[in-house]
């Protein structure tokens, strides 16, 4: 805090209010042209002209104008160095030094600003241990078992058996499916992008990142990706993010279409934003279930065509992501039976020359 917000505080009739410490610095700048005059006055035992009167006091009013304004903009940084403060929290989560003690409102704010940020910091630091003990004691185990059971698979003669092995591998998927999405948004909703996490990068390329990552469940329900001008743009997003709005809309989308079908993938320019839509042709959704599609574990029971199970969290992960890129996405069908379109809408892209 500086020292005039220090040195007012110390006076017993201002120390508790902000507010009359303001009011004390307008009083006294708005009496020095008066005391100038007076004392002009008395200097020169009465005798002064209305031009002299007239100029001492508009003189003395355009100084103590000044002088007043810049006091009282000093009295204003120890808001100032509240707001440096918080944004240097957000930016480095390094606690500010906060001066303290005051017992005006400033004061007071001060305090809970700093208790506040005391309290998310304890929180940020479980957070970080809950994303440790996810992702190392939890993961790791589910992946084990996986290998451990695509090994018996693999050796296994009875129908029954190798029946309940693929069960198992199954729910293992699915609760590795889970983790990961949680490890996501817990990493994700620790804040929002700025334009230096933003980079330029070709539509076409991200998809073919995402088409080999998602092959295998392509080549299980023999479904065929289908891309349609995606080479035309450059995409300003965040690369590892955006690609996870990619995929999770594509697993969305095999996971809920019928064997042997397509799943097309178009670019597009509209209202000097890009519209990339990705289309299924699988089981669709009625109107009344389009309110819960992005809603946090609203997809929840859910069942894909193969008996595919959802967390809830993909479609929710991929609209917060999106958000963060001043972005949008929607999700259309026509009804039950008749498939779905997801449609991302993004602000910034560039067309690539042809």
């Amino acid at each position: 805090m500086n020292n005039l917000y220090a040195g007012l505080s110390k006076l017993p009739f201002l120390s508790k209010s902000y507010s009359l410490k303001f009011l004390f610095v307008a009083f006294i700048g708005i009496h020095i042209p008066i005391l100038a005059l007076v004392a002009l006055i008395l200097f020169n035992e009465g005798a002064i002209s209305p031009t002299q009167a007239f100029l001492t006091v508009l003189a003395f009013t355009l100084l103590s104008t000044v002088v007043t304004l810049l006091v009282l903009n000093k009295l204003l940084s120890p808001i100032h160095q509240l707001h440096i403060g918080l944004k240097d929290y957000i930016k480095s989560k390094e606690l500010p030094d906060f001066a303290k003690g005051f017992q005006d409102e400033v004061g007071q704010l001060t305090e809970n600003l700093d208790d506040t940020l005391v309290k998310i910091e304890k929180l940020r630091i479980y957070k970080e241990n809950l994303m440790l003990l996810l992702s190392h004691d939890l993961r790791t185990p589910l992946n084990s078992v996986l290998s451990f059971t695509s090994i018996l698979k693999s050796e296994m003669k009875d129908p029954q058996l190798l029946d309940l092995s693929n069960r198992l591998e199954q729910e293992m998927q699915s609760q590795l499916i889970l983790l990961n999405d949680l490890l996501n948004l817990l990493k994700f909703e620790d804040g929002g992008l700025n334009e230096e996490q933003l980079e330029d990068i070709p539509l076409r390329d991200l998809l073919h990142t995402c088409e080999k990552l998602i092959h295998r469940k392509l080549k299980r329900k023999k479904l065929t990706l289908v891309l349609n001008h995606t080479s035309d743009y450059l995409v300003t997003v965040h690369e590892n993010l955006f690609r996870q709005v990619l995929i999770n809309l594509l697993t969305n989308a095999i996971k809920f279409s019928n064997r042997n079908g397509e799943i097309i993938v178009d670019a597009r320019p509209e209202n000097e934003k890009l519209k990339i839509s990705v289309a299924d042709q699988g089981v669709g959704f009625e109107d009344t279930f389009k309110p819960l599609l992005f809603d946090k574990f609203g997809n929840q029971g859910r069942v894909g065509t193969s008996g595919e199970k959802s967390t809830g969290l993909g479609l929710y992960l991929a609209k917060s992501i999106m958000t963060h890129h001043k972005g949008e996405l929607e999700g259309n069908s026509e009804g039950t039976g008749k498939g779905a379109v997801f449609t991302l809408t993004l602000p910034c892209y560039k067309r690539l020359a042809s």
